[in-house]
């Protein structure tokens, strides 16, 4: 398997993890099975896609993330399968992680984000991408400790 097909699978497994997470499921869900029913039973993905919808969602509201990796995991691997056993379907999963990323971008990434702050200290926290020429002033001057 070449690089570039490696990536596609990542990214439609992510993409097919992402979607199964949050509302757009619904509006996909159907465009998925098709994709992935190419010479299966309809009904069965549909079931199986359906189970694994639950796993995760389960797996992430219990802050299981192996768990949550391990479906996600099973999704390259069928993914894999299909493109194998017909390659076409590569431009048809290339279009659904599209128009998946177009509404709602962090989806093809893989992203979800859990953030937690504890603590009696007050710290500066950033998220986001490509974080360059920040500059933060503390109050306290370098090298000027407490004597």
């Amino acid at each position: 398997m070449g690089a570039e097909l490696g990536t596609v699978l990542g990214s439609g497994a992510a993409t097919l993890a992402g979607l199964m997470a949050t509302d757009l499921w619904t509006q996909f869900k159907e465009r998925v099975g098709r994709l992935l029913s190419r010479g299966a039973d309809p009904s069965a993905v549909h079931a199986e896609l359906e189970r694994s919808r639950v796993e995760l969602l389960t797996a992430r509201s219990e802050g299981d993330q192996e768990a949550a990796d391990d479906v996600t995991a099973h999704w390259r691997r069928e993914l894999r399968r299909l493109l194998q056993a017909d390659p076409t379907a590569v431009a048809e999963l290339e279009a659904l992680i599209r128009d998946a990323q177009a509404l709602q971008p962090e989806i093809s990434a893989g992203i979800v984000v859990h953030n937690t702050i504890n603590g009696g200290t007050q710290q500066v926290v950033n998220q986001g991408v490509n974080f360059s020429g920040i500059v933060y002033h503390s109050g306290e001057v370098p090298g000027s400790a407490h004597r």
